[in-house]
C-alpha cells in the first residue's frame, strides 16, 4: 500500500483536521471552541456507523472487478474494465461522496449560525481573503513548476491505488496535467464568487436549517448560487478525468491489477474497523 491508508486518513480527521478547518476560518472562543468539538465527535460517530460501511462494501465491488479482469486468460467474458465500468465507479463514489457532504453540512450550519454577526462574519471575510490570495499566489508561481507539481500528484494518487506506472501510463498523466492547467484561474475565480455569495448570505443571519441548505448546495452544485456557466466546466472535467481513468486502466499489467485489487481490499478491510 503506497502512501497513507484510509484508516490513517481517518484517524487524522478525528484527531483534530477537520477542528483546524473551523479555526482557521472562525474567531472562536474558549466556549466556541468547546461547542465545535462536540459537533466534530458527533460527525465522527455518524461516519463510523453510517458512511464507513459503504465505502468498504464499495471498495470490495471495485476489488471484485478489477480481478475479474485478471480471469481474462481463462473467461474472456469475465475480463472487460471498460468506460461502463470505470464510469459506473465514478458514479457510485460522486455518490458517497454527496451523501459525505450531507452529513457534514448541518455541522458546518450548526457552528456558522453563531457566526453571522458583523465582528465574527467580518472575521469570516478577511480569512476567506486571505486564503484566496495564497492561492492566487500559488498559481503566478512559473508554469513548468506548476506543471511538474500538478503531474506528480496525479501520478501519486494513481501509483497509491496500482503501484509504479509504465512510461505509457505516465505520458497520459503528463498531456492530461498540461491540458487541465489552465483551469486554475477559473477554479480560482469560480471560489471567489462562492466565497463572497457565502458572506452575504449570512450576512441576512439566516436560520441554521436554511445554511445547511444553502452550504450542501454550494458544495455540490453551486452553479445554482453563482456562475451557472461553471456547470458545464464541472462536467467537461468529469469527462476529461473519466478519459485519463479509462485510458490508464485500459493499459494496467497484470501485476498493476493485482496490487489495486489487494489495496482496495486493504482499505475495505479498514474501513471496517473504522465502523466497528
Amino acid at each position: 500500500m503506497a502512501g497513507c491508508s484510509s484508516l490513517s486518513i481517518f484517524d487524522a480527521l478525528a484527531d483534530g483536521f477537520i477542528e483546524r478547518q473551523f479555526t482557521g476560518y472562525l474567531d472562536l472562543d474558549e466556549d466556541g471552541t468547546a461547542f465545535v468539538g462536540e459537533r466534530i465527535t458527533g460527525l465522527v460517530a455518524w461516519h463510523r456507523q453510517h458512511m464507513a460501511p459503504r465505502y468498504a462494501r464499495y471498495l470490495r465491488a471495485q476489488a471484485v472487478q478489477l480481478e475479474a479482469v485478471q480471469l481474462e486468460a481463462v473467461q474472456p467474458e469475465a475480463g472487460t474494465f471498460d468506460q461502463r465500468h470505470v464510469t459506473a465507479a465514478i458514479n457510485r463514489f460522486s455518490e458517497l461522496l454527496g451523501e459525505t457532504v450531507r452529513g457534514v453540512t448541518p455541522v458546518i450550519a450548526a457552528v456558522l449560525v453563531r457566526h453571522t454577526g458583523p465582528a465574527k462574519l467580518g472575521y469570516l471575510k478577511k480569512q476567506l481573503a486571505e486564503k484566496l490570495a495564497e492561492r492566487q499566489e500559488d498559481s503566478q508561481e512559473p508554469l513548468a513548476d506548476r506543471l511538474e507539481e500538478r503531474r506528480e500528484r496525479l501520478v501519486s494518487n494513481f501509483e497509491r491505488l496500482f503501484g509504479e506506472l509504465t512510461e505509457p501510463q505516465l505520458a497520459l498523466i503528463d498531456a492530461y496535467a498540461r491540458r487541465s492547467l489552465k483551469d486554475t484561474v477559473y477554479r480560482l475565480e469560480n471560489r471567489r464568487q462562492r466565497h463572497a455569495a457565502l458572506i452575504a448570505f449570512l450576512g441576512n443571519k439566516p436560520s441554521e436549517r436554511d445554511i445547511n441548505l444553502f452550504f450542501e448546495k454550494l458544495i455540490l452544485r453551486s452553479w445554482e448560487i453563482v456562475d451557472p456557466g461553471y456547470e458545464q466546466f464541472a462536467q467537461a472535467w468529469f469527462q476529461r478525468i473519466e478519459k485519463l481513468i479509462v485510458e490508464v486502466t485500459a493499459r494496467l499489467t497484470p501485476a498493476q491489477r493485482a496490487a489495486a485489487v489487494e489495496t482496495l481490499r486493504a482499505y475495505a478491510d479498514e474501513f471496517d474497523q473504522v465502523a466497528g
